[in-house]
């Protein structure tokens, strides 16, 4: 399955436009001037649209390849790929024998590249053919610089429409070894996450890096400092598509770092730290500076978090946004004010959860009875819409004191003198809750 490729080729430094650079690509089908390395996981609607809109539109005269990584699907993408490889032959196409991850997948992609550039792609994100084309006669005409970076363009694709940079940079800045904590800086006050770039292959295939504890993009710009300069483009060549014209959901990489890999990007930034100034002749971070270093990396991760929480509060997890205001409040980068205003309002959410949790975790439980329940209609309507097809009806003390319920029924009071009244009266311990109690849990939050 892996094939052998020539990872040296000549770099020619000159003034290329892109008619030169379609010119050469003209001329031969010896290499491709770039490798677009495309990762896929059981998303085969996504990969057909991209793969047509690929050939489509082409690379602005660029000469490419498609490294296409399957790692190991279990749709029918496998059929969707073979055909597109044997009708078009700059596809490329390779299936793990099993599921490697996400991130040695890209790295298979990586060494599998032959052209002279190689740039990363998501199967459902897509590329701006011009600006690719542009960022790689940047590379052309500065054979010292062996990656480009370049903010990346939020794409609302079904209406056609952007919707920022995930960054900013106003000037072409470059870095070589020597600038290496000027390019922590900027990265950190900048608050960039360089996952978009293009690597000069030639470099990139000397960079025996497998995955590690460091968030990856990171690591990797410390590393590129050994074989050349590191430079950021203006011009976005990427885009992250936030709402896809497929039309259907899916689960995207960045929003499952965020709530996963909140130390994996400490770990790879003091990595990046450290080696700034390893750079300079020190054997790390000196003493003088340690604390500087993490107040930096500390706020920088606290603005990640509290993208983290408004996910969070998307995904309706309450109780994980709660937990991760304490995040906040210990990075010291939430005001008094602020915080009690984010516990107030996630309060009533927080309950709703706890209860859905508790009732899904105890699969015989068939519904949820609320014991004079103060605003018990709001508390019907939240527990309804985080789970629908479980039973929520009202009842009063005196009705729940007459009657005996199953006990396949959570009962839900407003003050543990309620609970106690039931549990003497025969209710199961375990399946009466109250709110009061509830909330003072939540305190530890």
């Amino acid at each position: 399955m892996i094939q052998a490729t020539d990872a040296a080729g000549a770099n020619p430094v000159g003034s290329a436009t892109t008619q030169d650079l379609a010119n050469r690509a003209a001329a031969g089908p010896v290499r491709p001037m770039l490798s677009i390395c495309l990762i896929t996981y059981n998303r085969v609607q996504f990969l057909e649209s991209l793969l047509q809109r690929l050939i489509a539109t082409g690379m602005a005269g660029l000469n490419y390849e498609i490294v296409l990584c399957d790692n190991c699907s279990t749709d029918t993408t496998m059929a969707l790929a073979t055909r597109w490889a044997e009708q078009h032959p700059q596809i490329r196409y390779f299936r793990q024998d099993h599921n490697v991850g996400a991130l040695n997948n890209l790295l298979s992609a990586y060494r599998l590249a032959t052209g002279s550039y190689a740039i990363y792609l998501a199967d459902d994100d897509l590329l701006i053919p011009e600006a690719v084309a542009e960022a790689v006669r940047y590379l052309e005409q500065h054979a010292e610089v062996v990656v480009a970076h370049a903010p990346w363009e939020m794409w609302d694709d079904v209406a056609k429409q952007a919707q920022g940079h995930f960054y900013r940079v106003e000037e072409t800045r470059t870095f070589a070894r020597g600038q290496a904590l000027e390019l922590a800086n900027f990265v950190i006050e900048r608050h960039i996450f360089p996952e978009i770039c293009i690597y000069r292959t030639a470099a990139l295939h000397r960079m025996y890096v497998a995955p590690s504890a460091g968030f990856w993009p990171f690591v990797y710009l410390a590393i590129c400092l050994n074989f050349g300069e590191v430079a950021f483009l203006k011009r976005p060549f990427y885009r992250s598509v936030t709402r896809h014209s497929v039309g259907l959901e899916r689960e995207q990489m960045g929003a499952v770092d965020i709530l996963s890999k909140l130390d994996s990007y400490r770990v790879g930034l003091e990595v990046l730290f450290n080696a700034a100034y390893r750079f300079q002749g020190l054997n790390g971070v000196p003493a003088a500076k340690i604390e500087i270093v993490q107040r930096m990396i500390r706020n920088f991760i606290a603005v990640r978090v509290q993208v983290a929480i408004r996910f969070l509060k998307k995904a309706r997890n309450f109780t994980a946004a709660a937990q991760y205001l304490s995040r906040l409040q210990a990075a010291g980068a939430i005001s008094d004010e602020q915080l009690a205003l984010e516990r107030q309002q996630l309060a009533g959410p927080m309950l709703g959860q706890t209860i859905v949790e508790l009732c899904t975790g105890i699969s015989m439980v068939s519904e949820i009875v609320l014991c004079d329940v103060e605003g018990a209609q709001s508390s019907v309507d939240l527990l309804r819409t985080l789970k629908p097809q479980l039973p929520v009806r009202l009842a009063s003390m005196a009705a729940l004191l007459a009657d005996v319920l199953p006990g396949s029924a959570l009962v839900l009071t407003s003050y543990a003198e309620q609970r106690e009244r039931l549990i003497e009266a025969g209710y199961p311990s375990g399946l009466v809750v109250s709110e009061q109690e509830l909330l003072s849990v939540f305190g530890v939050y």
